[in-house]
């Protein structure tokens, strides 16, 4: 059931394009001749060592686990040494396999103008890496570039493929450039660290199936990379979202291979699933009642004319009749060093045998890979994943239609459903305007993540950011309307206090990059909700206030690459009084360090502001870390972070006490550290009001 390799995630700051231009540097060692302190040098070959055994698995088996470590590891000696191409070519290797490859494309970079010949293909990762990016111009010069450094039997090897990536560049360019109207959620409550995909649905739009990588219970087996076996999870959709995905209980799962749900009849009785073993295939199973409930049965192959031993099967969807079905087939390779799937139908004859698969041919099929087939529209419309020459990068999705008996010239569905990584397993709801899709793309949750998508027609909005200035919109009249634009981010949300009374309050944004004051508007008097729409590539703190409450603040950083996407966020503002405590939500500090960095001035102005008009309070500021390293270490660090807060107060006019710090280090999760939203949540900076009189 997979596809290409699946990326971990780790957020990152973007790349700054300025490095592309810079002339060739020297390509420094870790010696004694270039570094002078001893002990800076000796704590960098041992991150290096530690991170090289760790790299091991990397090299091997194309994934490990352990790529956070690695590049925590690798980053403490480029910390150090930033100048040295073998370790920026390792870290660029690394974050390739995270779901921020700018970051990725700066070290391969770094690499070019260090020694561009340390390996074979670093042309090709970093072309790889800025194409993924949305850096397309120069992930075509990188390709071109790539294929220049090759002899020509090399270069006749290769060149098919480089071809297709630099036509995916050009189509993903053109289709960003027109982007359809539809909103992309992370159905967070699916989704780990680690994989998943493939929501399979019957009728029943509350309850679905999809495969997953997560551990499920500690008899999971691994395969030959240390990583979980895929299994078939179930969820149903409640009011307050998901309910916790558990793994399905019956036969149709096993802990030593990989198997997935490929398809669900509608009254949800029957199912077609992938198995791994022997060779890839599918076989049907059906919901039994037993002594114990309704269970799913002992999984029996399908047809052998389709169930093949000789080729691997991984997708089937049936038609309405259960008639005809289609599926994909692995059928070898087409190009060197490529496993090729085309798109298969077979019917049934008058004695309910099933004929032989027929495929349906070029217009449909790629010399690539087709797979992840749903069927809707009276099976006349048909959609499933490919990486030709067609797509944007990777796996995008694409429709074809059946028309006067033939199937018509595969449509690519655009971005952003489809973005530069692997976007597959398209599915719909009962309502044909929202559904499910899967994707690696960047900034997701975890590696491979399901998400939700709603198509819509652009209509007025509450608020609109025009040149940075909120624009009020008259419903009525309709003046100055304006359109939901590409790469926006529509934010919106109600505004209460903790007895869930509807607040009316005042909402500032603020551009931290810049710390200039962009906007600020109110909610609604009588509902307390608010709606704007945020454009990409701006990092926003935002500050809601009403009177007798303490303001409450969040962050919103979306990138220049992120698709148009809807967030809900309410609001729950406290009231200002003895004990309340808030997160400082902007705050930043350099990695690693206790040093503030110049986004935080905007949320440091707002507790002055708030201090200078409460002369009497005073508060304690605390910092808080995840669970990541040591504990005595991460305890120092976020005494030092609080104290550095407290200074900016002091030297800011704030006397000295009124303030207290302290460092609670990861002492005080408020989330689970085994994944990376929860240790982001944990790495936090808190405002604690300890006294306030009344004057």
């Amino acid at each position: 059931m997979k596809l290409n390799k699946i990326f971990s995630i780790l957020i990152i700051g973007l790349l700054s394009t300025s490095l592309w231009a810079e002339e060739r540097i020297e390509d420094t060692p870790f010696k004694r001749d270039y570094i002078s302190d001893k002990d800076s040098l000796h704590i960098a070959k041992k991150s290096i060592r530690r991170g090289n055994r760790l790299y091991k698995d990397l090299e091997k088996y194309g994934y490990s686990e352990q790529v956070p470590r690695i590049i925590n590891f690798y980053l403490k000696a480029n910390n150090i040494n930033p100048n040295n191409a073998e370790l920026n070519y390792k870290l660029g290797r690394t974050y390739m396999e995270t779901t921020d490859h700018s970051y990725a494309a700066k070290h391969f970079e770094k690499v070019i103008l260090l020694d561009p010949t340390i390996e074979d293909d670093v042309y090709l990762l970093a072309a790889k890496a800025q194409h993924i990016a949305q850096n397309l111009d120069r992930a075509i010069e990188l390709y071109k570039e790539y294929l220049n450094t090759l002899k020509p039997r090399e270069k006749k090897k290769v060149n098919a493929s480089i071809q297709r990536y630099i036509k995916q560049c050009n189509v993903a360019k053109e289709l960003i450039e027109k982007p359809i109207p539809v909103f992309i959620d992370n159905a967070v409550a699916l989704n780990t660290e680690l994989d998943e995909y493939n929501v399979v649905k019957g009728n029943d739009d509350e309850h679905i199936y999809f495969t997953s990588r997560r551990v499920v219970c500690d008899c999971r087996a691994t395969d030959n990379a240390g990583l979980h076996f895929e299994t078939i999870l179930e969820s149903k959709k409640t009011d307050q979202g998901y309910d916790t995905p558990a793994e399905v209980e019956g036969k149709i799962t096993k802990r030593n291979q990989h198997r997935g749900m490929t398809y669900l009849s509608p009254d949800g009785e029957e199912c077609a699933i992938y198995k791994s073993r022997p060779n890839g295939d599918i076989f049907l199973s059906h919901i039994k009642d037993t002594k114990k409930g309704p269970t799913w049965t002992r999984p029996k192959r399908f047809a052998k004319r389709i169930s093949t031993r000789k080729y691997a099967e991984s997708s089937l969807v049936f038609s309405s009749d259960k008639r005809e079905v289609f599926f994909t087939r692995n059928i070898g390779k087409r190009e060197i060093g490529r496993q090729n799937s085309d798109i298969y139908v077979a019917q049934v004859d008058q004695k309910g045998k099933w004929k032989k698969p027929v495929n349906l041919g070029a217009r449909v099929n790629t010399p690539y890979q087709e797979r992840g087939l749903f069927l809707t529209n009276g099976d006349k419309t048909l959609y499933f994943a490919s990486d030709g020459p067609a797509s944007m990068g990777g796996f995008d999705v694409f429709r074809t239609d059946y028309v006067d008996g033939n199937w018509s010239e595969p449509v690519n569905l655009g971005y952003p459903i489809n973005s530069t990584n692997d976007d597959a397993f398209y599915t719909l709801t009962q309502n044909p305007k929202s559904g499910y899709i899967s994707s690696n793309r960047d900034f997701g949750y975890g590696r491979f993540d399901i998400y939700t998508f709603d198509f819509f027609t652009p209509k007025p909005c509450v608020y609109a950011i025009e040149d940075h200035f909120i624009v009020p919109i008259d419903i009525q009249t309709k003046e100055r309307v304006k359109e939901i634009a590409a790469n926006v981010t529509q934010l919106e949300g109600v505004v209460s206090n903790e007895e869930g009374e509807k607040v009316f309050a005042n909402i500032e944004l603020v551009d931290n990059s810049k710390n200039i004051s962009i906007a600020e508007f109110q909610t609604d008097s009588i509902t307390g909700a608010y709606s704007v729409q945020l454009p990409a590539g701006v990092n926003y703190g935002m500050a809601v206030k009403a009177q007798g409450y303490i303001f409450h603040s969040e962050n919103f950083d979306i990138p220049a690459s992120a698709a148009t996407q809807k967030i809900t966020k309410n609001i729950v503002l406290k009231q200002l009084k003895v004990g309340v405590e808030i997160v400082l939500n902007n705050i930043f500090f350099d990695t690693g360090k206790a040093t503030l960095r110049s986004e935080s001035l905007g949320e440091l102005n707002r507790i002055l502001r708030l201090m200078s008009e409460n002369p009497t309070m005073k508060v304690e500021i605390g910092g808080h870390t995840d669970s990541t390293g040591k504990a005595a270490a991460n305890k120092v660090l976020s005494e030092k972070r609080a104290k550095a807060v407290v200074d900016y107060l002091i030297d800011n006019g704030i006397t000295a006490d009124r303030l207290t710090y302290k460092g609670y280090g990861p002492d005080r999760p408020v989330a689970t550290n085994k994944t990376a939203a929860g240790r982001q949540l944990n790495r936090r900076t808190e405002f604690k009001v300890l006294e306030i009189t009344q004057e």
